[in-house]
């Protein structure tokens, strides 16, 4: 149920794209992996590659009684947010970096680039960087942060509930 939330929405931003213009300009690949690997080497190194499995199989669940409250992946699918978005928005300023040390070697005649690479302005490459921190909050939002609601045992609704009532009853 998560991942058809997931695919709904940047479906809509697939959509806007195509009336924008070019429905290929906010297709990056290259920057999509570089905001998923950084979580899946997250799990594996931290020996949490159970949560993230468990959180991964939970997008496809259409029922939420078949999910058990667990903190452990709730806790890891909210350090997969922080580590996300935070990769994207660092990925976003290592582009910027690089494109304006290799601008300044070209004026130097220190490295030779391809004419498609001289002709791209510093606009087009603050948002070609960019891509990364959209896909990072798109992935995170839309993604992680759903799979941490259904797990976190504090955000469950039946101790909603409960809490509401006894305040109520009081």
């Amino acid at each position: 149920m998560v991942f058809i939330g997931f695919a709904l929405i940047t479906g809509l931003l697939l959509v806007f794209a195509y009336f924008a213009g070019n429905i290929f300009h906010f297709i990056n690949l290259d920057s999509i992996l570089l905001v998923i690997l950084p979580g899946f080497i997250f799990s594996v190194f931290t020996f949490k590659f159970k949560e993230y499995i468990k959180g991964i199989r939970s997008m496809f669940i259409f029922s939420l009684r078949k999910i058990k409250k667990d903190n452990k992946t709730a806790s890891h699918y909210r350090s997969l947010i922080i580590i996300t978005i935070t990769f994207g928005v660092l990925s976003t300023a290592q582009g910027l970096f690089s494109y304006i040390l290799t601008a300044r070697d070209f004026k130097r005649g220190l490295v030779k680039l391809s004419e498609f690479v001289t002709e791209t302005t510093f606009a087009q490459a603050v948002v070609y960087a960019g891509f990364t921190t959209v896909y990072a909050l798109l992935i995170s939002f839309f993604l992680y942060y759903p799979i941490y609601i259904m797990y976190n045992e504090k955000l469950n609704t039946d101790n909603f509930l409960k809490i509401i009532n006894q305040k109520t009853a009081a």
